[in-house]
């Protein structure tokens, strides 16, 4: 999973066009996870610079998965999955319904289990999650579940990072729900990850700030995450 950060306002050291950029060149080249990421973006410039990436990366990849994050109204007007953490569930309240499992889960037009569809398609809706009380929540109601930071990051320096066996247990207390772990990962560090029963991983510094975004994202495939 890509997260997409400052796609429509930019970054500290990247313009916001360079960020489209380069998500539409990585789902080119096969990424097939998006999520959209922009907390200091206004609503309305959230909203119009969504819908025209959106609209490209589906042109490209008709079946590529994109969550849009924290926005919900965005998410179920552009048919995209949602994802949250737990500081914006309030915001999103509207679109929960309840979960077939027994939990609440944010849902945009539920079509079936697990899954919220807008115009006949049906995408994930995930969670973030930083400690085993989290992944119990999530994986009550939700489609999957971002465990962070595995690794000290650039984005959250200040965060102390959990590490490989925090990830391996969340992982075996949750079996078969998917876990992407995320913090500080690079392709070296993915296997690892893999070995503790992560689903996948969740990128962001390491494939937007690449010099070559798409041979770098060859080497996360090659570390066994397509």
């Amino acid at each position: 999973m890509l997260i997409a950060d400052g796609f429509a306002s930019g970054r500290a050291n990247q313009m916001a066009g360079e960020v489209q950029r380069q998500v539409v060149a990585l789902v080119e080249a096969g990424l097939s996870f998006v999520q959209l990421r922009d907390h200091a973006a206004s609503a309305s410039l959230f909203e119009e610079t969504a819908g025209h990436l959106v609209e490209c990366l589906r042109t490209m990849q008709e079946d590529v998965i994109i969550t849009i994050n924290s926005r919900a109204r965005t998410a179920h007007e552009l048919g995209c999955g949602l994802h949250i953490g737990k500081q914006r569930m309030k915001g999103a309240t509207e679109f929960v319904s309840p979960s077939p499992s027994g939990g609440n889960a944010l849902r945009c037009g539920v079509d079936h289990a697990g899954k919220i569809g807008v115009g006949g398609r049906g995408e994930p809706v995930g969670y973030s999650a930083h400690s085993l009380e989290g992944f119990h929540r999530a994986s009550a109601g939700f489609d999957y579940a971002t465990f962070s930071p595995i690794f000290s990051t650039r984005t959250h320096p200040e965060a102390v990072s959990a590490g490989i066996e925090a990830l391996a247990e969340v992982c075996a207390a949750v079996p078969g729900f998917p876990v992407y772990a995320l913090g500080g990962l690079t392709p070296e560090r993915t296997e690892a990850c893999l070995r503790a029963a992560a689903y996948g991983v969740a990128v962001l510094s390491d494939l937007l700030d690449a010099a070559n975004p798409v041979e770098r994202l060859a080497s996360y495939h090659e570390a066994g995450v397509l």
